[in-house]
Parts: C-alpha cells; sequence; structure tokens
C-alpha cells in the first residue's frame, strides 16, 4: 500500500496504541474508520505533544479526490465541522485517510470538548451549592492557600484534587 498523495510505502505502525499505516514522507495515516472513532478517546499525549504534532506538520488537506490505499476504490470527503478538516473515507474497505496532523486534531478536539463539559458541569455544581455545601468548600480552598512548607506545596495539587473530587461526587 502506498501513500495518496506521495506515494511512498505505507508503513505498520502504533499511534494511541491502535495498529496504522503511516507514510514515513508526509506522515499521513490509513487506519479502520472504527479505529478512528476508538483513537479521538485515547489521549495518551498530552496537549502539548498533540498541538507540537498538529504545529510540526504542512497542512495538506484538499478537495481533490483520492484512492484508498487498500483497495484503490475512490474515498469519500467527509468534513468535520468544527475542525474544518476533511477525512476521506472508504465506503468500499471501511479505512480512513488522516493528512498528517489531523488525527492530533481530532484529539484535541475532543479533549477540549471533554474538559469544557466538566468545567460547565463544576460551574453548576458551584452555583447550586447551599449555603453549608459553600462555606465548607471555600474553607477547604483557604486551607490549600495557606500551605505554606515546600512538602506542603508539593502535595497541593493532590489535595486540592482530592476536594474537587468530593465535591464534584459528594457523598450524597
Amino acid at each position: 500500500m502506498n501513500c495518496p498523495h506521495c506515494k511512498h510505502p505505507l508503513q505498520r505502525t502504533k499511534y494511541a496504541n491502535a495498529n496504522v499505516r503511516e507514510c514515513p514522507t508526509c506522515k499521513g495515516m490509513l487506519l479502520a474508520s472504527t479505529r478512528a472513532e476508538k483513537i479521538k478517546r485515547r489521549v495518551n499525549k498530552d496537549v502539548k505533544e498533540l498541538m507540537k504534532e498538529v504545529m510540526a506538520v504542512e497542512p495538506k488537506d484538499g478537495l481533490e479526490e483520492i484512492r484508498c490505499p487498500a483497495c484503490r476504490d475512490k474515498m469519500d470527503k467527509r468534513l468535520v465541522k468544527k475542525l474544518g478538516i476533511h477525512v476521506d473515507d472508504c465506503d468500499q474497505c471501511g479505512m480512513a485517510w488522516f493528512d498528517p496532523g489531523e488525527l492530533a486534531e481530532v484529539q484535541l478536539a475532543f479533549e477540549a470538548r471533554s474538559q469544557t463539559a466538566e468545567l460547565n458541569e463544576f460551574r453548576d455544581r458551584l452555583e447550586n451549592m447551599t449555603d453549608e455545601e459553600r462555606a465548607e468548600y471555600e474553607q477547604r480552598i483557604a486551607m490549600l492557600r495557606d500551605l505554606g512548607t515546600p512538602m506542603e506545596q508539593a502535595v497541593r495539587g493532590a489535595v486540592f484534587e482530592l476536594a474537587y473530587k468530593y465535591y464534584w461526587y459528594g457523598s450524597r
């Protein structure tokens, strides 16, 4: 199988712990469409790494039709509206072609959407706290601010996370 853009042979590799075929030259990827859905939820790289991956490549996304590297049938362009990218899907064999950086863009968008939803739920929870819950929450936050020794500062993140989870999930 060859890259639909630069015609170099695709190599088997792993991306987010999933088997994919990647072009060693342009870094485009071929994978089963069903695997793409799973990969977008597997953010095994931090946001900075994903951003670096997106920025490291020159955009190749065009509207020209390409042939599936697996079965040579024409691939359909599917617009991912929120990202403004076109993913090439093959109806014949179920494969998807991601131009360089596109898979990382999909992961970033999924991660951002998940974090935004979590933040909105946390805001709703704060807005709907009883006076007693709010007082206890503010007391715990104040305790976090008062940490002073290096050891206490080192565990501040863990303590905050526990307080956050307590108030987020509660013991109702």
